[in-house]
């Protein structure tokens, strides 16, 4: 049972020191896109990690007692993998793109795939497209169907609130534009 015990709380002390790797990653890559929206985010990202990695390793030498001491390769690798899941998909993904889409059109009704593709002017390959996503976001819980239309859920609503507050922060164009 000790052994139990012993091995859930490394577990746990592992994740919380991967969520405050995130923060300083993404701390670290926030302050570098305010200066820098031109380098692709993936390798800003990359390199965001190795940074906090070196500075995790050089604070470990230094014999100071942290949190992070002996899963600084974990925290990083999981800190990488939360970063590039949120800052991509948030900038890159067409998913997102249409939960947007969605938030701006129907202020006081539901949407339409219909008005979607006329609000951004899509060819019917690209309405195929939408209509996928607002399909897979309706099962996801993002969206719900009112009436012929949609709106965005209280998971969406959440969603596309952290998502432009990241975008915002981080410089993320392709989720500004969108």
């Amino acid at each position: 049972m000790k052994n139990i015990v012993t091995v859930v709380r490394n577990e746990l002390s592992t994740i919380f020191s991967s969520f405050a790797g995130a923060i300083l990653v993404f701390l670290s890559l926030a302050i570098w896109r305010t200066f820098d929206n031109t380098t692709f985010i993936f390798v800003q990202i990359c390199t965001s990690c190795f940074l906090v990695y070196i500075g995790l390793m050089i604070f470990r030498i230094s014999g100071k007692k942290n949190i992070f001491v002996n899963r600084e390769l974990a925290v990083v690798a999981i800190s990488f993998i939360i970063i590039t899941s949120f800052a991509l998909n948030i900038d890159r993904s067409r998913s997102v793109f249409v939960l947007k889409w969605v938030n701006e059109l129907s202020i006081s009704s539901s949407v339409q795939i219909e008005e979607i593709a006329e609000f951004k002017n899509l060819s019917p390959l690209d309405s195929a497209a939408v209509a996928q996503r607002l399909d897979e976001q309706k099962q996801l819980g993002m969206l719900r169907e009112v009436g012929d239309g949609y709106e965005l859920s209280l998971l969406g609503k959440i969603f596309i609130k952290l998502a432009s507050v990241i975008a915002k922060v981080m410089n993320l164009d392709g989720f500004v534009k969108a």
